[in-house]
């Protein structure tokens, strides 16, 4: 006999919901067990922070002081090092005066002179190129300070900020004759004591050979490269022609030594504006010499010295004025020519003072052969 299968069957509406039940169930209970362990964990963290919050507290407080008592050692040491440092002079390395300016004092060179400053300190300048205590010539100076018998050093710079002071004339010559820069210049001044370099500003100006006037500008520069320009006018003269006549027979002139009319000099006679004082005269038997010699040393080396000798007497002579006001002092020896402009009678040796506030002249004078001064001007009462 056949066995009878047996056959099983579900509600398939019931089963869904009896597998959908026991997750919901499960998933609950894992909540609660979560929850319960954050809790339990946060408990157990606080606990621990009571019990720790003293110690870390101790530990803080700890911290605080050390890095307080840090703080004011260091503070005692940079006092202790600032009390140090006042106690030793502070060298300024370098100062810079201009040319002909009083030297500074000690304490321009100390920053805290009055800290370190003995009875008998002493400042000592390189005795290079002073004059009466002042430096006549632009440069870099050692300086020795001595404090309390030990020595110091620095640096003096000299410089020169200011132009030259330039004083121009008007020339008028007749056509045919020559000219150049030097005739236009009464006097240039600098505070160097050193002779302008003179240009004139276009070149053309040293070319005019046509009748009429013409305006003329020169710059006058010192060895610093300080600059000043100046106007004048150049005025050239139509030449006459002379009606011919016979060539007279040479004769003899009367006057060997101060010139006079003499028509058989190679270079004109000996004729000149008197109102200059020659400090050399070249006139020979009346006779003017050649204009190749006007800037050689052949003839200009004794005018050239005896200027120099009265130019050390003259700033003796300021200095015993003692004036007050800053003055510059021009020295010049230049050829003068004669009333033909033709050829050298001789060199003119002057000098010139002027103030620098307002570019007066006060004392100005030509030199004569035995060192005499011939004055214009001398509101020094020198």
């Amino acid at each position: 006999m056949a066995k009878k299968q047996n056959k099983f069957f579900f509600n398939e509406s019931d089963s869904p919901k009896e597998k959908e039940v026991k997750p919901k169930k499960v998933k609950q209970k894992k909540n609660k067990e979560n929850s319960f362990s954050l809790a339990l964990l946060f408990e157990r963290i606080k606990y621990i922070l009571k019990k720790l919050l003293p110690i870390i507290a101790l530990i803080l407080l700890i911290v605080i002081i050390i890095l307080g008592i840090k703080a004011c050692q260091k503070h005692r040491n940079n006092t202790s090092s600032k009390q140090t440092d006042q106690t030793i002079p502070q060298i300024t390395k370098s100062i810079e005066i201009k040319l002909g300016e009083e030297n500074p004092t000690i304490d321009k060179f100390i920053s805290n002179y009055e800290n370190v400053k003995g009875e008998n300190d002493t400042i000592t300048f390189d005795d290079k190129n002073l004059v009466d205590g002042k430096y006549a010539a632009i440069g870099k100076y050692r300086v020795t300070i001595v404090i309390k018998n030990k020595n110091y050093y620095s640096q003096l710079k000299v410089v020169d900020k200011d132009a030259p002071i330039l004083i121009l004339k008007e020339v008028n010559i007749t056509e045919g004759t020559f000219y150049n820069i030097h005739d236009f210049v009464t006097s240039c001044v600098d505070n160097s004591n050193k002779d302008c370099a003179l240009s004139y500003e276009k070149l053309d100006y040293s070319k005019y050979t046509t009748p009429g006037t013409y305006d003329i500008t020169i710059v006058a520069s010192d060895l610093s490269g300080n600059k000043v320009n100046g106007s004048t006018s150049l005025t050239i003269t139509a030449k006459v022609e002379p009606t011919p006549t016979p060539t007279p027979t040479p004769q003899k002139p009367s006057n060997p030594s101060g010139g006079g009319n003499n028509s058989g000099c190679e270079y004109g006679d000996g004729t000149y504006d008197k109102t200059i004082t020659l400090t050399s005269n070249l006139v020979k038997n009346g006779c003017a010499i050649s204009p190749q010699y006007a800037k050689t040393d052949t003839y200009i080396s004794e005018p050239d010295e005896i200027s120099k000798t009265d130019y050390t007497k003259l700033i003796s002579d300021l200095n015993a004025k003692d004036i007050d006001m800053e003055v510059q002092l021009m020295r010049n020896v230049v050829p003068v020519f004669n009333t033909s402009q033709k050829g050298i009678v001789g060199y003119r040796a002057y000098t010139v003072v002027t103030n620098t506030a307002n570019s007066e002249v006060i004392v100005e004078y030509d030199i004569k052969p035995n060192g005499q001064r011939v004055y214009k001007t001398n509101k020094l009462g020198l």
